[in-house]
C-alpha cells in the first residue's frame, strides 16, 4: 500500500478512533488501526472486540492495499507535523515508512489479515433517527450509569419500545441504584427494529455512538444478533450489546399509579445558577449541598469549614409533604463494604492522594515480594516502569496461591486481590516490612489503580487474573530495601527513559 493524505484529514480520522483502541491488552492488534484503500479514499477502522468503527477519508491512492499501525503512534506523528501532506508506504516484512518530507519514520506493524473487523450483520433492518434526538437521549441518561464494576446489570443504558396512548416511543433508562434517568421520544417506524424485549447498551458504546451524532442530520439505526449498528454517510459503528437483564425499574424504582408522587417543578436555569454559587464555597473538597424542600421553595446550603457557608432559596411548585433532613438516626449510617471504603477515602489507606500516595501503591506490592524474601523463598525483585506510566513488579518467589479458598469459594489469588484485609500468614518472625498478613496491601492497590494485572508462575503453569511514576523516588526506596535485606537483588528498569539500576548489598543489615 502506498498513499498520500492531507495531514488535517488524517488527524481527524485517527483522533476519532482513539477512544476505541485498547491501550492495555493481551492482543496487540487491538491497539492498532487498519488502513484500507477504497477507490479514492482511505478507510480507517478500529475495534476493541466490543465496539467496531470505520470511516472513509479522501486520499491520493498510489498503490492499493491494507496495513495496520499503532493508533497512538500514528496520532502522535500526525499531531506533531506541520507539513500539509503525509506519505505512507508499506514495506516488506511488516514494516511501514511514514514521511512528511522532514521527519522519516520506519515502524513495525502486524499483518492486516489478523485485524478483527466487526461487520454489519447481514439483513439488518435500519430506521432513520434524528441525530439531535438521539444525542439528547444519550446525554440525559448516560450520567446515571453506575461506576461500580460489580454492578454489571447497571453498567449500561436500557433501551426499549413503550406504548403510550396507542403510540410507540423509544425509551432509554439508566440507574446506579441511587438515581434514575428516563427519557421517551417518539420515533417513526420503531416496530421495524428488533428491540421488543429491550436491550442493554454499554457506556463506552454510547460515548462512541454519541460522537457519530454530533453533526446535524439523520443517523441510520438498527439492532440484530446482539449488535447495535449506527450509520451516517460513510461512517459505521457496531456495538456489542450487554448480555444481562436490566432491573424491573417500573415496579421497584418508579412509583405505582396508586402511590402518591411528589413532583417538584423548578426553573432549570435558576437551579443551575444556584448550584454554581454553592460550588464557589464548597469547592472540590466539600461538594455536598443540603437541600430543604418546602411547599413553595427549595433551600440550598453549602458549608466549607475553612471558608464559611452560603444559602439560597428559589421558588418551586410542589404539592407534597415538606422534606427537611434534620433527623439523624441509624438509617443515616452507611457501611462502606470491602474496597468501596478504600475508593471513598483512599488517604486512610495510602497516607494521601498526592505523589507520595501514588508511589506508596508500588511500595505495597514490593513489600509483598520482600515478605517472600524474608521467608526464604525469594532473592530477586525486578521493577520496570513502562512507557504508559504503569509499573511491573516481578519476583522469583512462590507466588500467591491459586487454588479455591474454602470459605470465600474463589481462587485464593482473587481473594487477596479483591477482599480487604485478606492475606497469607507465614509465621510470627517473618513480618518486618509489611503488616501481619502477606498480600493484605495489594487489595488496596487494586482498588485505587486504573487496572491491575497479576501473573502467577506455579508448577510449570502461568495463572492470569485479569499517573506518573518517578524513577528516582522508586530507586531511593528500593535502595533502602536492598540494604535492609541481606542477599536480596532488586533490579529497576524504566521503559520510558531506559534508565536502569541494579541494587545489591552483600553485607547489608544482618538480622
Amino acid at each position: 500500500m502506498e498513499i498520500k493524505i492531507n495531514r488535517d484529514v488524517l488527524l481527524k480520522g485517527v483522533s476519532r478512533v482513539q477512544g476505541i483502541l485498547e491501550k492495555r491488552s493481551h492482543m496487540p492488534i487491538l491497539s492498532t488501526i487498519l488502513l484500507t484503500t477504497k477507490q479514492d479514499n482511505i478507510e480507517i477502522s478500529a475495534t476493541d472486540l466490543e465496539i467496531g468503527f470505520q470511516n472513509s477519508y479522501p486520499a491520493e491512492i498510489i498503490k492499493p492495499g491494507s496495513i495496520t499501525i499503532s493508533g497512538k503512534k500514528l496520532l502522535d506523528i500526525t499531531r506533531e507535523t506541520n507539513s500539509k501532506n503525509i506519505y505512507i508506504l508499506e514495506k516488506e516484512n511488516n514494516w511501514i515508512y511514514i514521511s512528511d518530507n522532514k521527519a522519516h519514520y520506519n515502524l513495525s506493524c502486524l499483518p492486516a489479515d489478523e485485524f478483527p473487523i466487526l461487520t454489519e450483520p447481514e439483513g439488518i433492518i435500519m430506521i432513520e433517527i434524528n441525530s439531535k434526538i438521539l444525542t439528547e437521549m444519550i446525554n440525559k441518561t448516560i450520567y446515571s450509569i453506575t461506576m461500580e464494576d460489580t454492578a454489571f446489570k447497571l453498567s449500561g443504558v436500557f433501551m426499549e419500545i413503550v406504548n403510550k396512548n396507542k403510540e410507540d416511543f423509544l425509551r432509554m433508562v439508566a440507574t446506579d441504584g441511587h438515581r434514575l434517568s428516563l427519557i421517551d421520544k417518539k420515533i417513526p417506524k420503531l416496530q421495524e427494529i428488533d428491540i421488543q424485549q429491550g436491550v442493554m447498551i454499554p457506556k463506552k458504546g454510547l460515548i462512541e455512538l454519541n460522537k457519530l451524532c454530533l453533526e446535524n442530520g439523520n443517523i441510520l439505526f438498527g439492532i440484530k444478533q446482539n449488535n447495535l449498528v449506527g450509520k451516517k454517510e460513510e461512517a459505521l459503528i457496531v456495538i456489542r450489546l450487554l448480555d444481562t437483564e436490566f432491573p424491573d425499574y417500573k415496579d421497584v424504582i418508579l412509583p405505582k399509579k396508586e402511590d402518591k408522587r411528589n413532583i417538584i417543578t423548578v426553573n432549570r436555569k435558576l437551579l443551575l445558577e444556584s448550584m454554581r454559587r454553592m460550588i464557589i464555597i464548597g469547592g472540590d473538597q466539600y461538594q455536598g449541598v443540603k437541600i430543604t424542600i418546602g411547599t413553595d421553595y427549595l433551600e440550598m446550603v453549602s458549608v466549607n469549614p475553612d471558608l464559611g457557608d452560603v444559602e439560597e432559596k428559589i421558588e418551586i411548585k410542589y404539592d407534597g409533604e415538606p422534606i427537611d433532613k434534620k433527623k439523624y438516626t441509624a438509617s443515616n449510617i452507611k457501611v462502606l463494604k470491602d474496597l468501596l471504603a478504600v475508593r471513598k477515602r483512599p488517604a486512610m489507606y495510602i497516607g494521601n492522594t498526592s505523589t507520595e500516595g501514588l508511589h506508596h501503591l508500588l511500595y505495597e506490592v514490593v513489600d509483598n515480594s520482600v515478605d517472600e524474601a524474608l521467608a526464604g523463598y525469594c532473592d530477586q525483585i525486578d521493577i520496570k516502569i513502562l512507557g504508559d506510566n504503569s509499573v511491573i513488579v516481578k519476583d522469583n518467589g512462590r507466588g500467591i496461591p491459586v487454588d479455591i479458598h474454602k470459605t470465600e469459594k474463589l481462587p485464593a489469588l482473587e481473594v487477596v486481590m479483591t477482599k480487604l484485609h485478606a492475606g497469607g500468614k507465614f509465621d510470627n518472625k517473618t513480618y518486618k516490612v509489611s503488616g501481619g498478613l502477606h498480600g493484605v496491601g495489594v487489595s488496596v492497590v487494586n482498588a485505587l489503580s486504573e487496572y491491575l494485572e497479576v501473573e502467577v508462575y506455579l508448577n510449570g503453569s502461568v495463572y492470569y487474573q485479569t499517573t506518573d511514576f518517578s524513577f528516582d523516588i522508586i530507586r531511593q526506596r528500593m535502595r533502602e530495601l536492598a540494604f535492609l535485606n541481606t542477599g536480596l537483588k532488586i533490579n529497576i528498569y524504566d521503559d520510558r527513559t531506559h534508565k536502569e539500576k541494579k541494587l545489591f548489598y552483600k553485607g547489608g543489615i544482618v538480622s
